[in-house]
């Protein structure tokens, strides 16, 4: 509040000349500085917030982009194009949570977070 600190040696000056009229319009001024130091420091932390909430809805969107849907599982994309998984189908359609499955027999593999069971006939993990 650095700029309350000199607005305040101001009116001290004016304070210091006697005019009374003077004094006052500066103390309004200084109440209307007080009102929009407070709206802007309200406003900043507005635009950080939904920053923030952009930045979280690229990730997702990203994200998603890099799911897909293939022999019977969802599959993560990485960047270098290689797919990842199979990950729970229950888990991301319920909660969008990438959950890996677990081969239990050649065919069949479990989440360990939802325990869903898939039968996955030729799928190898990646």
């Amino acid at each position: 509040m650095e700029v309350i600190e000199r607005f305040n040696k101001v009116v001290d000056l004016a304070r210091d000349l006697g005019d009374p009229s003077l004094k006052q319009a500066l103390i309004d001024v200084r109440a209307e500085l007080k009102k929009l130091l407070t709206e802007n420091q309200r406003l900043k932390e507005e635009v950080r917030t939904l920053r923030e909430s952009l930045d979280d809805r690229a990730r997702a969107a990203s994200r998603e982009n890099r799911v897909k849907f293939e022999r019977g599982a969802y599959w993560l994309m990485e960047e270098n194009g290689v797919l990842r998984g199979p990950m729970c189908r229950r888990c991301w359609e319920s909660k969008q949570a990438l959950e890996r499955l677990g081969q239990q027999t050649p065919f069949f593999y479990t989440c360990s977070k939802c325990g869903a069971v898939a039968r996955l006939p030729g799928v190898r993990p990646a």
